[in-house]
C-alpha cells in the first residue's frame, strides 16, 4: 500500500481498531500496565517503544498513542502534548518512512488494518508542539517529518516558524515552502 494512500491525521474509525487490538494477548506483544493494556509498534533511536494503548475494559477514551516509561504506560496524544508530553520528539528523529515502514510491518505481522494503524500516528499535533518550541534543529526534523497531506492542518504552525526571525535562516525557508495557501471561507 503506498504511503500517500492512507495518510491523514486523526483516528477515524478506530472502533475496529480497538475491537482487533481487544483480541490480541501476550503472545502477540501486549503488556497490561495501570490498566492500560499497551501494543509496542515501533522504537525510536533511544530505544523507547512507542505504540498504541487501550483499556482492556472497553473505555474507547482511552485509545491513543503511548509509549513505555519504566512499568507505566504513559500517553503522547494530543491532550498529552497539549499538557506538556515531549517524549514523542524521540520518533521524529527517525524518518517518517521508516517509522512508517515499521507501522505497516508490525500491522501486517498482527494481521491489523495497515491504513487504521497508520491514521492513528498524530503527526500533525506532535509536529506543531515541535515548531512550538521554536528550537532550530527540531523545527527542521518536524517540518521535514510532514506529508503534503498534513501541510493545511499544520498552517498556523508553519506560518509561525516561517517569520519568527529568532530562528536560523534554512528553517524559516523550509517553513515558507511549505506554507500551503489558505482556504477559501
Amino acid at each position: 500500500m503506498s504511503h500517500a494512500a492512507h495518510m491523514s491525521a486523526g483516528a477515524p474509525g478506530t472502533s475496529n481498531l480497538v475491537s482487533a487490538l481487544r483480541a490480541l494477548g501476550p503472545s502477540d506483544g501486549v503488556t497490561v500496565r495501570d490498566a492500560s493494556a499497551f501494543l509496542s509498534l515501533v522504537e525510536a533511536p533511544t530505544g523507547r517503544s512507542f505504540g498504541l494503548k487501550w483499556s482492556p475494559e472497553g473505555d474507547q477514551n482511552s485509545f491513543g498513542w503511548a509509549y513505555l516509561a519504566g512499568e507505566a504506560v504513559v500517553s503522547c496524544d494530543a491532550e498529552a502534548v497539549a499538557g506538556g508530553e515531549r517524549r514523542f520528539m524521540e520518533l521524529l528523529e527517525r524518518p517518517r518512512r521508516e517509522v512508517e515502514d515499521a507501522l505497516d510491518a508490525a500491522a501486517t505481522r498482527l494481521s491489523l488494518d495497515v491504513g487504521e494503524v497508520l491514521r492513528t500516528l498524530p503527526s500533525v499535533t506532535w509536529v506543531s508542539a515541535v515548531l512550538a518550541s521554536r528550537h532550530d534543529h527540531l523545527c527542521r526534523l518536524a517540518l521535514a517529518w510532514l506529508l503534503p497531506s498534513e501541510l493545511r492542518e499544520a498552517r498556523e504552525a508553519i506560518v509561525t516558524v516561517a517569520e519568527d526571525d529568532t530562528l536560523q535562516i534554512g528553517v524559516r525557508q523550509l517553513a515558507e515552502r511549505l506554507v500551503v495557501p489558505e482556504e477559501d471561507p
